[in-house]
């Protein structure tokens, strides 16, 4: 992954958080912060998303930097085809 694809990464993991927690600390209601929460996802996606995919998840970058060896495998995770 790029330098570039991690910045796009930390600036809208870092607009979606601010965002959200900047409404709940100024005491607005559950709408507002639902709001808040979707037009900054909305604009980030917009504005990143053709770079990094748009994940703004701090734990996506570092798990598929790894080796595809150290990767869980699906039954690791919890596969639906794997429970029965």
């Amino acid at each position: 992954m790029t330098a570039r694809v991690w910045l796009a990464e930390f600036v809208g993991t870092f607009a979606l958080l601010f965002a959200g927690i900047a409404v709940i600390a100024a005491g607005a209601g559950s709408l507002a912060t639902a709001a808040a929460f979707g037009l900054s996802v909305t604009a980030m996606i917009a504005v990143v998303g053709p770079i990094s995919f748009a994940h703004f998840n701090p734990a996506v970058p570092p798990a598929t930097a790894r080796p595809r060896s150290l990767r869980a495998s699906p039954s690791c995770r919890g596969s639906p085809s794997r429970s029965r």
